[in-house]
């Protein structure tokens, strides 16, 4: 049971805020000099510091402050979200609960990490961080709507899962070569957008009182 509306809602605000990851990736991309192709262009070329070829792309960013800028503020508001959602809940947690958090801030931790050493400095930084992000980010919404905590119905929990390793799978695709027809943007992304997409939902599916996880609370 929630035991504090207020930090609740604060999660859910961080966690909506996540939009502007995708807008800020239009704007960067309208602005990108050379084409920015989804199939072919690492999100992270948004962010390239410079101009040239870089792993066989022609990338050109002029709004790579920008696009740096808004992995960092992702990294830390998926971060303070989880944090926050913690904090929101009393008594006993559940395992899944607790390891979905603890996912999820690594998952924030290295989309900053990423944001912070674009893929042109110093990449193994950059990878990294790209890797904590995929990987944790995706296993923490599979934990997290399995969770007690969440009390989604079947449905929800279903999709969720489904979704969350269906991108985990697709991980060793991209790490081989291997991208089923998408190019390398489009399979990166099939493996990056779902933790966002769906933290920005159950921030909204929480944050208006759609979900019967706060139902409990609303009638104290």
């Amino acid at each position: 049971m929630i035991q504090n509306n207020k930090l609740s809602r604060i999660s859910s605000i961080f966690w909506i805020s996540n939009l502007q990851y995708f807008l800020v990736q239009v704007y960067a991309g309208f602005k990108f000099k050379s084409g920015f192709s989804l199939k072919e262009n690492a999100i992270s070329d948004l962010g390239n510091t410079v101009c040239g070829i870089y792993s066989g792309r022609e990338v050109c960013s002029p709004e790579y402050l920008l696009m740096n800028a808004s992995f960092i503020i992702v990294g830390v508001t998926t971060f303070l979200g989880a944090l926050f959602l913690l904090k929101s809940y009393g008594g006993q947690k559940s395992r899944l609960f607790i390891f979905g958090v603890v996912s999820m801030t690594l998952s924030g931790i290295g989309t900053s990490l990423a944001g912070f050493f674009p893929e042109n400095t110093i990449g193994l930084l950059h990878v990294s961080g790209a890797a904590l992000a995929f990987i944790f980010g995706n296993l923490g919404f599979v934990l997290l709507a399995n969770s007690k905590e969440l009390n989604f119905n079947k449905f929800l929990k279903y999709l969720s899962t489904t979704v969350g390793l269906l991108a985990l799978s697709l991980i060793p695709l991209l790490t081989n070569g291997v991208y089923l027809g998408l190019g390398f943007g489009g399979l990166e992304r099939a493996i990056a957008y779902p933790q966002t997409v769906w933290l920005i939902s159950f921030g909204l599916y929480s944050l208006f009182g759609l979900s019967k996880v706060y139902e409990n609370s609303r009638l104290k």
